[in-house]
């Protein structure tokens, strides 16, 4: 009987930890309503900086390579006018520091998911095909991360993730192995506590 149990509890879905990376909703990109130059990602994920209770939206901003050497890559929190398209809506992760953020480039081919980044400069030259990983950790300890390349101008791979808290869009539902191992199980279940019953 326990080991019936147990295997029906297995079929449950299992929901997001807190401490599980997610993505933010509505990550995307777009530029700078007053420097069209400049390419920039983000997404719904903001926090406050503990001194107002103003929402900014954490973002990657890569400068026009054009402008050759001197072009940087960037990592800052902006309200939603300053981006374009302006954010539709807002995650809040909570109350990040302006002093706990950082941004670190990982050179060309990376492959990780950026939670090794710990550097603390938060500008950095714009060098192609390297990938950058932006970092900027809650007062409680949780992280924001985001992640992305550039080829020829072009920001590619990119993602921003969060484990500050549980997005219900990461949520998962009832899917059809769940249901058709609860399906077969529960009459084998109420066959056995008959059984008992007699």
């Amino acid at each position: 009987m326990t080991l019936i149990v147990g295997v029906i509890l297995l079929t449950l879905p299992s929901y997001a930890s807190a401490l599980a990376y997610s993505s933010c909703p509505d990550t995307q990109l777009g530029t700078f309503t007053d420097n069209p130059k400049t390419k920039t990602l983000y997404s719904n994920c903001v926090s406050n900086n503990g001194a107002t209770a103003t929402e900014f939206h954490w973002a990657l901003a890569f400068e026009d390579p054009a402008i050759g050497p001197a072009a940087q890559v960037f990592i800052n929190a902006y309200v939603p006018a300053k981006l374009l398209p302006s954010p539709s809506a807002q995650t809040s992760v909570g109350t990040i520091p302006l002093t706990d953020v950082g941004l670190e480039s990982m050179g060309a081919g990376y492959t990780g998911d950026c939670t090794e980044a710990i550097a603390a400069t938060t500008t950095l030259a714009l060098v192609d095909s390297n990938y950058y990983c932006g970092w900027a950790t809650t007062t409680s300890g949780a992280k924001i991360l985001l992640k992305a390349v550039v080829n020829k101008g072009e920001i590619n791979d990119f993602s921003i993730k969060q484990n500050a808290v549980v997005i219900p869009q990461a949520v998962p539902m009832w899917r059809t192995p769940h249901l058709a191992a609860l399906a077969l199980l529960l009459p084998l279940l109420y066959g056995l506590v008959k059984l008992r019953g007699r």
